[in-house]
């Protein structure tokens, strides 16, 4: 019985997720933060919720961008032919070249907002992201959005 509610409780929250992704996605929303303890998870679960031409990368300091769907491939050619992406900051100016439509996932990103520029390359990714309607999320497992990016 127990592995049915947490089956259910699952299929819940994936649904509400998906609910709330997508109105974010409906109003070009190009800046999102996900609480998450399970980032991987959370990951497989959105990634899930779209169709498999769409391109879906995800990125961490020590891999650096990395593919989670085979159309993900196409993030990872613009953003790598532009230098190194373990870099936070280095990445988010690389960013700036993701394929229209597409959904990139920084893990623990928080971890940087002290560093010199990770902010303003979040501030300046805004509007590219919204023009081809390309979605950058944030997974941590607890973040404060800093001011300058709080409206965004």
């Amino acid at each position: 019985m127990r592995y049915k509610q947490q089956k259910y409780r699952r299929n819940v929250v994936a649904y509400i997720l998906a609910s709330q992704l997508a109105a974010i996605r409906r109003t070009s929303a190009p800046l999102v933060a996900v609480c998450t303890v399970d980032a991987p998870s959370t990951c497989a679960t959105i990634a899930a919720l779209f169709p498999p031409e769409t391109p879906i990368a995800q990125w961490d300091v020590v891999r650096g961008a990395t593919p989670i769907t085979n159309a993900g491939s196409e993030i990872i050619a613009a953003v790598n032919s532009k230098g190194d992406t373990t870099n936070p900051v280095a990445m988010l100016k690389n960013a700036m070249q993701l394929p229209a439509k597409s959904l990139m996932f920084m893990h623990n990103l928080h971890l940087f907002f002290a560093q010199p520029g990770t902010i303003q390359g979040l501030a300046n990714l805004r509007d590219t992201l919204k023009a081809n309607g390309s979605t950058l999320i944030l997974l941590s497992p607890s973040i404060k959005i800093p001011l300058e990016i709080s409206q965004d």
